[in-house]
């Protein structure tokens, strides 16, 4: 791997270890600890999804799996724990599609903007046969999916000055993921994509590095940017699909039992954790108000510019990536 030397002799030792006494029949009844590494917060859908996985499967196997969750970017960013899932450093972590496309261009089909309608739109989509397409070719890069877990409609927010118009945006500068589409679509709107770090994002709005970013409000609130960052704009950018996603050297390890448990878990706790992040997000909009947020609305006829100027542009540049057939079935999804 192309970041190996992130990763020490001792941990590559450890997780050869453990993946041999996963496959020894000899002892199978052993305890099995998972390590989950995810970048949210305790208090973030992401962490309250992984706990209900590591909940159900324990108690599925009646204690025989176990896993132990790392958050608020323990273990590394998500570039790094995916890279871990591949070494067998860790087991477990939930990840957006941004790193995920260093290996399928195939999961940016959920981060074209304006694509999906409403939640429910989103949740037939990612449930369906689409969404197993998706995902089908992760074994083959060393993960796998255990489930869809909902990220949140992605608004951008500044430190400048409210967004209700397509002029407004234009010459800022926001933070992005580390996607060449996320960077594209800032370029699109007449603005300048900087692709950094979540954890570098709070010192580089409050030193002006850069005059924005973009985050479901639960992010916005639980890294607290709403205090460097208080023009926070309605507009849905996009939904931040996310993955529960298993080392396949891990999995194929466990027993076929083990795994069917893992994988129905994976089911429970995504919609566990979809639940659970709409209405943190629901809650969050009066509290964010009281925390001097201005909250502002497009002006009569605008999201209609910005739906135009990303059709034109990375709707344009992405369809063969995505895969126009795909595109076609998610719109007529009813």
């Amino acid at each position: 791997m192309s970041r190996l030397s992130h990763y020490s002799a001792n941990a590559i030792f450890a997780a050869m270890s453990l993946a041999l006494s996963l496959s020894s029949p000899a002892r199978a009844a052993d305890k099995i600890e998972l390590k989950l590494g995810h970048v949210a917060t305790v208090d973030n859908a992401y962490h309250l999804g992984a706990k209900k996985f590591g909940d159900l499967v324990a108690e599925r196997t009646q204690g025989q799996v176990t896993v132990k969750i790392f958050p608020n970017a323990q273990l590394g960013n998500e570039r790094d724990l995916i890279e871990g899932l591949q070494l067998g450093t860790i087991q477990l972590t939930v990840a957006a599609n941004a790193p995920i496309s260093r290996y399928t261009t195939k999961v940016l089909l959920f981060d074209l903007p304006f694509l999906f309608r409403d939640d429910a739109h989103w949740d037939k989509v990612v449930d369906g046969k689409l969404g197993e397409d998706i995902t089908s070719e992760f074994p083959k890069f060393g993960f796998r999916s255990l489930g869809y877990f909902d990220g949140g409609w992605r608004s951008p927010y500044t430190s400048k000055h409210a967004i209700t118009s397509l002029n407004d945006i234009q010459g800022l500068k926001f933070r992005t993921m580390e996607s060449p589409m996320h960077i594209a679509i800032y370029q699109a709107l007449g603005a300048k994509g900087v692709p950094m770090a979540s954890s570098e994002q709070y010192s580089a709005l409050e030193q002006h590095v850069v005059d924005g970013s973009d985050a479901p409000l639960s992010f916005y609130s639980q890294l607290k940017h709403y205090e460097v960052a208080k023009n926070l704009s309605t507009l849905p950018l996009f939904k931040l699909t996310v993955h529960l996603l298993i080392s396949e050297k891990a999995f194929q390890s466990m027993s076929p039992e083990v795994q069917k448990i893992l994988v129905q878990a994976g089911k429970d706790a995504s919609l566990y954790e979809r639940k659970e992040a709409r209405a943190i997000d629901a809650a969050l909009r009066g509290k964010l108000e009281s925390e001097g947020v201005k909250v502002s609305a497009l002006k009569a006829g605008e999201l209609q510019k910005f739906t135009d100027a990303m059709r034109k542009t990375v709707w344009a540049d992405y369809t063969e990536r995505v895969g126009a057939d795909r595109i076609k079935e998610v719109e007529g999804t009813r």
